[in-house]
């Protein structure tokens, strides 16, 4: 098919992805979520938009993610992802976390 790619002039068409087959869950194994982007609305220290974390959380559900995992670097940051994951979802069911060593 062509497309997209390479200096041809034209933007490429965005990647469809398969239908899921029945059974099939998505888990985002390395959510950001704790990224000032989404909880302050700021790239690179500067306000672009009001927090939308509770949208990115929406569209995600939406899409058909199951569950995702906030990712966190660090001792502090993963009580962070602890409370982050208590406060987005009370229930415990969508929202998980991890922590690097």
């Amino acid at each position: 098919r062509g497309g997209g790619g390479g200096g041809g002039g034209g933007a490429a068409a965005p990647a469809r992805l398969p239908a899921l087959s029945a059974g099939t869950s998505l888990t985002d194994v390395g959510a950001n979520l704790l990224d000032p982007m989404f909880t302050l609305g700021t790239y690179h220290g500067r306000y672009h938009h009001p927090p939308d974390v509770s949208n990115v959380l929406d569209r995600a559900k939406k899409a058909g993610v199951e569950r995702m995992i906030v990712t966190a670097g660090c001792l502090s940051e993963a009580r962070e992802a602890i409370a982050f994951c208590e406060e987005h979802d009370p229930a415990g069911t969508f929202l998980f976390c991890t922590a690097g060593v």
